[in-house]
């Protein structure tokens, strides 16, 4: 994705908000990759990642809580499933998905969340040390419901300054447009759709109507219309490809479609085009 971030900022602003609350920071490129973490990991995460498989269920926790924030449009305030509380924020530019701002590796006073029978269960499930993880337990801090409210708002307000006048996150629509370009290209013979490409870019569908109209002047049906002809005329003289394997090379997903499509656009059948271009 097109996004770039600006680290001496983060790391001004996310270690002020570290010593502020006492909670480890992280942020999360679109796609769970770490850009950035401020605060020490407490014994509690350090004893968890010594084993590989416990690394990964942290890795699949932190994917699962991150969508549904994005989902949602919402900060989601869980429990890990090593037994400890965490939240997680979207941060959105443009309506388009480009980070995750994680809090965490903390107990909740009203156990709501976190609670030594917790901690017991997941050493049960993990095969670990019940001793030696409810002392790394007892050693994490503690917050009341206020003071967890009061960190979920003001992270809001650092996204809100991070994506803001500040730009510490930026985001480049012509080089998205040009993914996207490059993306179709790649997979001309597949279904692609808006859905698609929503999906895959993770924007919401007007902004791509956006991009396709400001960047290459058309839409998102016209333009795949338009490579997956280009494409076929291309086979259709460098090529002696049969018209059927060419439908399915440019992804028509119908022949006869293929077919009627191509002299409407061309003004000429497949194989008149092949002709005529070829003896030129």
């Amino acid at each position: 994705m097109p996004i770039t971030f600006d680290i001496k900022k983060l790391d001004r602003l996310l270690s002020a908000y570290n010593r502020c609350f006492n909670v480890t920071v992280t942020l999360f490129d679109h796609k769970l990759n770490c850009v950035y973490h401020t605060g020490e990991w407490a014994n509690y995460c350090m004893y968890i990642r010594e084993d590989e498989k416990r690394m990964q269920m942290c890795h699949e926790c932190d994917m699962m809580h991150a969508f549904e924030s994005r989902d949602t449009h919402k900060t989601v305030k869980y429990t890990c499933h090593a037994g400890i509380c965490e939240a997680v924020a979207p941060v959105f530019c443009d309506d388009i998905i480009v980070a995750y701002l994680m809090i965490g590796k903390f107990r909740d006073a009203d156990h709501e969340y976190t609670s030594e029978e917790r901690t017991i269960e997941a050493c049960d499930r993990y095969g670990m040390d019940k001793a030696k993880m409810l002392d790394a337990f007892r050693a994490l801090p503690v917050f009341d419901k206020s003071y967890i409210d009061d960190a979920i708002l003001i992270l809001q307000s650092c996204i809100s300054y991070i994506v803001g006048t500040e730009e510490v996150i930026r985001f480049n629509r012509p080089i998205i447009a040009k993914l996207i370009s490059e993306y179709i290209e790649e997979h001309i013979d597949e279904k692609i759709t808006a859905e698609t490409l929503c999906e895959q870019f993770h924007v919401a569908r007007h902004i791509l109507y956006d991009i396709f109209d400001k960047n290459f002047n058309t839409t998102v049906q016209k333009y795949i219309a338009d490579k997956r002809l280009d494409l076929a005329k291309k086979l259709l003289v460098s090529s002696d490809k049969a018209l059927r394997q060419i439908s399915d090379d440019t992804g028509f997903s119908d022949y006869n479609y293929f077919i009627n499509f191509f002299k409407k656009e061309t003004g000429m059948p497949p194989l008149q085009y092949r002709k005529k271009y070829r003896e030129i």
